[in-house]
C-alpha cells in the first residue's frame, strides 16, 4: 500500500501543479495581449478568451481534485493529508519499508531457529502492535512466511491497517501464512491509529499466551511505539506511546512475549529518559496537541537477551542531524559488555542514508516540529 500511497499523492500533486502552471501561463497571455498586441481591439479580444479559460480551468481544478478525493477515500480510506494516519504513514517512509524487509527476511527466522532449537516447539506465535513501522510487515510476512521454520506460524494483531494490507495484496500473489492463521483482536476501533484498542483488547491479548498448546507454543512480541526513549546514556530502551489504551496494549505484549523485537526508524529513537517526559509533554503543548505521554514503561534489566532493539542506522561520516545516535547505536552492537543495560541491537540493522539534498534533510530526518525544535536536547547534538 505504501507506494500506491506515494504514487497518488505524486499524481495528486502533478495534476494540481499542472494547473497552477497552466493559469500562470494564461495570465501571462493575457499581460502579453494587452500590453504588445498590434491593435487594441486584438489584445481585448485575447483577454476575454483568457478569462474564458481561466474561468473553465478553475472548474475543472474543482472537479479534478473533488474526483481524487474520492479516489482516495475509496482505495486509501482516507482523503486528507490532515489526516493523522496518512501524515504518520509519510514519514520515514523508505525507512519503515526497509525495516519491515529485514524484520520478515532475516530478523525473525533468526530468533524463530533459536526458539526452535530450545525443545520441541511446533507453533510460533507473532503479536503484531499497530502503528506506520508494524504495518509494512504484514504483507511481506504473509506473503514469504518465516523461512526455515518447522513450526506453525500463528499471528496475532490489533493493526486494522495491517489487515488492510493483507486484503490489498493481489489474489494471484502466494500466500504462505494463510487467513485462517490470522487473527484480529476485538475491541473499540481507534482512528487515530487504526487498531482496536481497550479492556476487550487486552483481554483477548492475555487468551494469546493461555491457548490449548501453549507448553509447545512459542510468541514474539513486534511492537513499537511513538517514541523510544534510549536515556541519556543510550543504555536504557523504554516504551513512550500516548492515546487511549496504546501504552497498555504494547505494555503487555514486552511484559509477556518469550521474544520481543522493537522496531522503530532512528528519528524515533530519542536520547531521553523517563524523567524527561515534562519535557516531552510541554513541547506537545507548545505544538498544541491535546494529550499527553504517560510514564513511560522500560524494560527489566533481567530480560535483555529477550528484548531485540532493530533500527535504521546512518553510514559513518554521513551528512546526518542523526550521525551522534548512529555512533552510539553501532557501538552498543558490537558492545560484549552490560551495556546496554535492558536490551539488545539487531546485527541486521541497516545502514540508510536519506535520498534528500541538505535543505530538505533535517526536516526528513526529524519530520516532527516539536522535536525539531528541541533537537539539542532530544537528540542530544553539541
Amino acid at each position: 500500500m505504501d507506494w500506491i500511497d506515494k504514487k497518488t499523492r505524486e499524481h495528486r500533486v502533478g495534476i494540481v501543479t499542472f494547473l497552477y502552471s497552466l493559469s500562470a501561463s494564461i495570465t501571462a497571455a493575457v499581460l502579453y495581449g494587452i500590453l504588445d498586441a498590434p491593435e487594441l481591439w486584438m489584445g481585448l479580444v485575447v483577454a476575454l478568451a483568457a478569462i474564458v479559460l481561466l474561468a473553465n480551468q478553475r472548474l475543472l481544478m474543482r472537479s479534478q481534485v473533488k474526483a481524487l478525493d474520492e479516489v482516495l477515500r475509496r482505495r486509501l480510506r482516507h482523503s486528507s493529508l490532515r489526516n493523522q494516519y496518512a501524515i504518520r504513514e509519510g514519514h520515514f517512509t523508505d525507512e519503515k519499508r526497509e525495516l519491515a524487509t529485514r524484520v520478515v527476511r532475516e530478523v525473525l527466522p533468526r530468533i524463530v531457529e533459536d526458539l526452535e532449537s530450545g525443545g520441541e516447539v511446533t507453533e510460533i506465535r507473532i503479536v503484531l502492535d499497530s502503528g506506520t513501522t508494524i504495518t509494512p510487515i504484514f504483507p511481506e510476512l504473509v506473503r514469504t512466511g518465516v523461512k526455515g521454520s518447522v513450526s506453525e506460524i500463528d499471528l496475532y494483531t490489533n493493526n486494522l491497517a495491517g489487515i488492510d494490507e493483507i486484503h490489498a495484496l493481489d489474489q494471484l500473489d502466494t500466500q504462505v501464512i494463510t487467513e485462517e492463521h490470522i487473527h484480529l483482536l476485538g475491541g473499540e476501533p481507534l482512528h487515530t491509529y487504526r487498531a482496536t484498542t481497550g479492556d476487550k483488547t487486552l483481554a483477548e491479548l492475555g487468551e494469546v499466551w493461555l491457548k490449548e498448546g501453549t507448553a509447545h507454543a512459542r510468541s514474539i512480541g513486534i511492537i513499537t511505539a511513538n517514541w523510544l526513549l534510549l536515556g541519556h546514556g543510550y543504555d536504557r530502551l523504554s516504551l513512550c506511546a500516548r492515546g487511549r489504551g496504546h501504552l497498555p496494549f504494547k505494555q503487555a505484549i514486552a511484559e509477556t512475549a518469550d521474544i520481543v523485537l522493537v522496531v522503530a526508524p532512528l528519528g524515533k529513537l530519542l536520547a531521553m529518559d523517563n524523567s524527561d517526559i515534562k519535557d516531552l509533554n510541554n513541547w506537545l503543548k507548545e505544538s498544541e496537541f491535546k494529550d499527553s505521554y504517560p510514564v513511560p514503561f522500560s524494560f527489566p534489566n533481567n530480560r535483555k537477551s529477550s528484548i531485540h532493539l532493530l533500527t535504521s542506522l546512518r553510514p559513518l561520516g554521513a551528512a546526518s542531524p542523526l550521525g551522534r545516535s548512529s555512533e552510539r547505536l553501532n557501538a552498543g552492537k558490537r558492545s560484549t559488555s552490560d551495556w546496554p543495560e535492558n536490551f539488545t541491537i539487531c546485527p541486521e540493522s541497516p545502514e540508510y542514508t536519506p535520498p534528500v539534498g541538505a535543505q530538505e534533510l533535517i526536516e526528513i530526518e526529524m519530520p516532527h516540529v516539536y522535536i525539531r525544535r528541541n533537537a539539542k536536547q532530544a537528540f542530544q547534538l553539541e
